[in-house]
């Protein structure tokens, strides 16, 4: 498996070590599911129940909370429901894996286009931690 990863730089300044490292890490998940076939990606590695490819879901839906939600203050709806807490840690059986690579890859890119819109990395986030979420 070729490494085509970027690595981060190390001797730049804050915000683009800061940029890279996160691409860096989201780059290393998508990696780590490269390959695996969707019966691997759905089965349980822990005790939790925690699959991979809910693991990626759930990534997801934490580009979404942080920056989305948090960050810029879109009202877009998390991952998880008030019924299932959890939801976003599951990869329900109608899901496909692409649609949750999918859903991986546009919240990362929404995160991107976030943080590249920032001024500096002095702004701060519009809403609070768990405003308006029980």
């Amino acid at each position: 498996m070729d490494d085509d990863r970027s690595k981060p730089a190390l001797d730049a300044n804050e915000r683009t070590m800061l940029t890279g490292f996160l691409d860096y890490q989201r780059a290393t998940v998508l990696r780590k599911v490269e390959g695996l076939s969707d019966e691997d990606l759905r089965r349980p590695m822990v005790p939790s129940g925690v699959t991979p490819l809910g693991m990626v879901k759930h990534l997801a839906g934490v580009e979404r909370w942080w920056f989305r939600m948090c960050f810029a203050g879109e009202d877009v709806a998390p991952l998880w429901t008030e019924e299932d807490e959890d939801a976003d840690w599951k990869a329900a059986p109608e899901e496909t894996t692409e649609e949750i690579l999918g859903l991986y890859r546009a919240e990362c890119d929404l995160s991107r286009a976030i943080t590249d819109a920032a001024p500096t990395l002095e702004e701060r986030a519009r809403r609070a931690r768990f405003e308006g979420y029980a």
